[in-house]
């Protein structure tokens, strides 16, 4: 699929005319295996400078093991060359992998781990022993447990 978005970004004209491009390619090898990759690329006209560029992409698996367990695996790089979506001019490169586990029609629990290096040190470090600000650094590793219900 091909998704698109065109027009004015920010308040009273402020923020210039913005381009985004998505594509996304899904692909079921099996029932119980899934690909997808996507392709993102945008642009944004900044009123007394030089527009902005941004540019994504990623690759998703997804596995079923058995009856409600599955895991994925994500990766994903983001070219963010003026700065103008993540607030710094960086290259930012994740990964992540996902235990999801239907226990009822209705509910979805994920236990997921990502690590996310950038080529600059945008991400908050440990908070320093004897007080003060924390470092920033140029990698982060998160882990994150969730509950979806739907009816």
């Amino acid at each position: 699929s091909f998704n698109t978005f065109v027009g004015e970004e920010g308040a009273s004209g402020q923020g210039g005319v913005r381009w985004f491009g998505n594509l996304v390619a899904t692909l079921a090898v099996t029932e119980a295996v899934s690909l997808a990759a996507s392709v993102d690329v945008g642009a944004q006209r900044r009123p007394g400078t030089s527009a902005a560029h941004w540019a994504a992409a990623a690759l998703l698996g997804r596995v079923r093991l058995s009856g409600p367990v599955a895991i994925a695996a994500r990766t994903e790089l983001f070219e963010d060359r003026g700065g103008l979506i993540t607030g710094a001019v960086q290259r930012l490169v994740e990964g992540t992998l996902t235990l999801e586990v239907r226990p009822d029609p209705h509910l979805v629990l994920k236990l997921e781990a990502r690590h996310d290096r950038s080529s600059a040190s945008v991400f908050t470090g440990p908070l320093p022993s004897g007080g003060g600000e924390p470092s920033p650094r140029p990698t982060q590793t998160l882990v994150v447990a969730g509950a979806t219900a739907f009816f």
